[in-house]
């Protein structure tokens, strides 16, 4: 139920995200859309309302211009030069003011032209100069011929024409400009809306989704918490019942080897007085009375054969009973606490390297350190017994075609655990044999040293009461790695207390 709410609620929330940025993305298109657009539309209007103004002041300058003219060639009144004289001095900037304002509105006012008004312009103030010139030579009549003349009115007239033409398509398009602002505020305004509506939708129907996950989650949640309370019950029922087989077990393990021992002892007394008795009847065999070939037979089987069967009786009782104190060791040692304490695991490694030191020597060896400055919390002595296995072993196995290499290295694998690694050059052991070599009574490769199996089984088993695991490394002639990994901080194996109480 909880993985199909799940899928469920991971379906829906895709689905309201595929969804919403879809919505988002085009809404934040057609928004940024009508942002340019706006803003192109605004810009052609500043640059049509440029026009106008360019056209609005240079069509004023040229009307003061012909008011002063006119007013100082009836009046005669210099007071009217000083109007004329200006306008006509303003007008070459406001030409080019209106120039270049019509050709950065070509696209916006393509009908709106400079060459005939520039042409009209240098006429009208070439006229307005030579009246002026007239009436200041004393040639009033002629002055007044040139006002009375219908080309002056007519050049004036083409001028306005010309420039309300500007003004007009101007105006035309500030006024098509703003409505298009209009327009496109309006579709700006119903998109936000829109938008604003269905984000809020968006949103609800989100909330809805997660707020029925979440109702469903608690749900499942405290279905797990009951769960878990079952099972925490039953691992501790399993707990004790495991903790209460496993000393059962070493129990049983006492219990058989001593009573292995038992016969196994009274065995060995037997032989020696079997020897005893065979050495003696060795020394009267002369007195037996039969054959010489009965004599002969008897000689052979009291000093061959029965000291043969005795010393293979007396060989294997001596690995049997090696094979029990292995079996008792082992056992002791799952069952010794653990004392935890700080450990310099530099100094222990190099009393470690120094306990093995001479067999390095006399094998014509090398062993190098690289243990760098660490410290732990484990047991010193487990861990000094793990690490004179595997210098022993990296000894015992050396390939003896070859100077003995040997490298032990510690260092810190993540905040909370350590590894080390002893590495030799030695005989190595086949990739099948990996997992074999840690079985107890089982060994690997030629077996030409002597060994009951048992060094690596004890050693992982010591490994695993620190709370650590043990790899293995290796080909076949090309040498061994094993690595020890453990906790920075163990702790004592508290269920050898638990398990006697049980």
């Amino acid at each position: 139920m909880l993985n199909s709410s799940r899928r469920t609620f991971v379906r829906s929330t895709v689905t309201a995200l595929v969804l919403g940025s879809t919505f988002l993305l085009a809404m934040t298109s057609a928004n940024l859309y009508l942002v340019f657009k706006s803003q192109e539309v605004a810009n052609h209007a500043i640059l049509a309302r440029d026009v106008r103004r360019a056209a609005a002041d240079l069509l004023d300058a040229v009307q003061a211009a012909e008011s002063g003219q006119r007013g100082y060639v009836i009046t005669r009144d210099p007071q009217f030069l000083t109007p004329y004289r200006e306008s006509i001095g303003r007008m070459p900037g406001r030409l080019q003011t209106l120039e270049d304002a019509i050709k950065a509105a070509a696209d916006v006012l393509p009908e709106v032209k400079m060459d005939r008004v520039h042409l009209l312009i240098e006429k009208k103030v070439a006229e307005l100069d030579r009246t002026i010139d007239w009436v200041e030579a004393g040639n009033l009549s002629e002055a007044i011929k040139v006002i009375n003349d219908a080309s002056g009115l007519r050049l004036m007239n083409e001028i306005r024409t010309d420039l309300e033409f500007s003004i007009r398509m101007a105006d035309d398009r500030t006024q098509e400009n703003l409505d298009w602002q209009t327009s496109l505020a309006d579709i700006l305004k119903f998109v936000t809306a829109v938008g604003f509506a269905t984000l809020v939708a968006l949103i609800g129907a989100s909330a809805h989704i997660i707020s029925r996950f979440v109702r469903e989650m608690f749900n499942a949640w405290q279905v797990a918490d009951q769960v878990n309370q079952s099972l925490e019950i039953r691992v501790r029922e399993r707990t004790q019942d495991l903790m209460a087989a496993n000393e059962e077990i070493r129990s049983f393990a006492h219990i058989v080897t001593h009573d292995l021992r038992a016969p196994l002892v009274n065995i060995m007394g037997f032989t020696s007085e079997m020897a005893k008795d065979s050495d003696f009847l060795a020394d009267k065999v002369e007195q037996f009375e039969g054959t010489d070939e009965e004599k002969q037979r008897v000689r052979e089987i009291l000093t061959e054969d029965l000291p043969e069967s005795i010393g293979f009786i007396r060989a294997s009782s001596t690995k049997m009973d090696g094979l029990i104190n292995a079996i008792l060791r082992i056992s002791r040692d799952g069952q010794r606490l653990l004392k935890m304490e700080t450990i310099d695991l530099g100094a222990l490694i190099e009393r470690s390297v120094e306990t093995v030191r001479h067999q390095i020597d006399a094998a014509d060896g090398e062993i190098s350190v690289d243990s760098g400055n660490l410290k732990i919390t484990s047991d010193r002595m487990s861990l000094e017994q793990v690490l004179g296995n595997l210098l022993d072993n990296a000894v015992k196995y050396r390939d003896k075609t070859r100077p003995l290499r040997i490298n032990v290295r510690a260092r810190a694998v993540s905040f909370s655990h350590v590894e080390i690694s002893v590495s030799d050059n030695g005989r190595g052991i086949a990739p099948k044999d990996h997992e074999r070599v840690f079985e107890l009574f089982r060994r690997s490769g030629k077996q030409n040293e002597p060994g009951e199996g048992i060094g690596l089984a004890h050693l992982r088993t010591l490994v695993r009461n620190l709370g650590g695991n043990v790899r293995l490394e290796s080909a076949l002639g090309q040498g061994a790695t094993f690595v020890i990994r453990l906790p920075k901080k163990g702790q004592a194996n508290q269920h050898h207390m638990e398990s006697r109480q049980v």
